[in-house]
């Protein structure tokens, strides 16, 4: 599976983030809520906020075909854009791994 690809170093990919919100990000903690909250407005909130959502992203455009986006790089990070010094120290980040103190075996899940 990915996790063991991932830890064996033998994925294409370097991150993985997963979404384990209901109803995914559009319903995720940081997200902004209605001002009602009872549980019919916040269904009616993740309904139109994932109708939003699928309406943008039904207009599928790469990244690098944004003219709008490339020129807000260029602005932020000058000619070299996204290979800049500048855009790796912004944009890049590194791992650091914090040890557990629970013993996993003592979680209740």
């Amino acid at each position: 599976n990915l996790v063991r690809k991932l830890k064996s170093g033998r994925s294409v990919y370097q991150y993985v983030e997963v979404a384990a919100c209901p109803s995914a990000c559009s319903n995720g903690g940081g997200q902004m809520q209605p001002d009602d909250p009872s549980p019919a407005a916040k269904k009616q909130w993740v309904t139109e906020t994932e109708r939003i959502y699928r309406s943008v992203a039904d207009e599928h455009q790469p990244p690098e075909d944004n003219s709008e986006l490339g020129k807000l790089i260029y602005d932020w990070f000058g000619a070299d854009g996204l290979d800049s010094a500048a855009a790796r120290q912004i944009l890049h980040t590194e791992f650091h791994g914090v040890a557990a103190e629970v013993n996993p075996l003592g979680v209740s899940w």
